[in-house]
């Protein structure tokens, strides 16, 4: 990485790394996320839903 400075503070090796995402429900076996449904800002829990 280049020295231009972050909104972000520095990690740790082994740690989360934090940042806005973007997602789309590809496939989903639960009534509460349907296929074609894109994620919300601050959902990184929900990564898995079985």
């Amino acid at each position: 990485m280049g020295n231009a400075s972050s909104e972000l503070p520095p990690i740790d090796i082994g740690q989360p790394m934090s940042g806005p995402t973007v997602a789309v429900v590809e496939q989903s076996r639960n009534a509460n996320f349907a296929v074609g449904d894109r994620s919300l800002p601050g959902c990184e829990g929900i990564a898995l839903s079985a």
